[in-house]
């Protein structure tokens, strides 16, 4: 619980949001919220980026409604989180199956929950993938066009990202195709 006494915080269902000009942001989760979902209230903007959620070891999963405009950054996501689920209705931002992608300085970038199921992804066209922080143990199938950034790509492809990832195909023309092939510790790699 958190008692305010102040009218740039406001407190709701174990987050305390802050209002600095640019909406209602989540800053902090009480990381023994017993909770599991965190559902960003209708008149909130979304989550802080230096918000501490990578404490919330019972958060299961994030809903976004459709006015929301600030995501969480990859960094910050709990390591139990099995989705991110976003209205579709949003205009900055969408989930697949629990992974969720959003725009930012013009360009759309992931934020992919550590638990979540998913066993095949084909990443969104002109994307931007930062692999280094993402540990999934499930996905098993990945597909990325050569319009997607991929930010150090010996990561995503040798083990270190996706655990179990058995196969991958790569759109013929991606910068970091040789990179890309030399690296991978995969069962399967194929050029489309």
């Amino acid at each position: 619980e958190i008692t305010l006494k102040n009218n740039q915080y406001r407190y709701a269902d174990g987050g305390l949001y802050y209002s600095g000009g640019k909406g209602w942001r989540l800053r902090y989760y009480c990381p023994a919220s017993s909770s599991t979902s965190l559902k960003l209230p209708d008149w909130s903007s979304g989550i802080e980026g230096a918000c501490n959620l990578n404490e919330a070891f019972k958060l299961r999963e994030i809903v976004y409604h459709k006015n929301a405009i600030y995501f969480p950054d990859q960094s910050i996501l709990p390591s139990n989180l099995e989705n991110i689920f976003i209205d579709s209705n949003n205009e900055l931002g969408y989930d697949i199956n629990g992974i969720a992608f959003y725009q930012s300085s013009g360009n759309t970038f992931c934020a992919y929950p550590q638990q979540n199921k998913t066993t095949e992804l084909t990443l969104p066209e002109n994307s931007v993938f930062y692999g280094q922080y993402v540990k999934n143990d499930y996905l098993k199938t990945l597909r990325i066009p050569k319009t997607v950034s991929i930010h150090i790509p010996f990561y995503v492809v040798n083990g270190v990202c996706f655990k179990n990832l058995e196969t991958v195909y790569i759109q013929d023309g991606h910068p970091n195709q040789k990179s890309l092939v030399e690296d991978a510790r995969v069962k399967n790699i194929y050029i489309y």
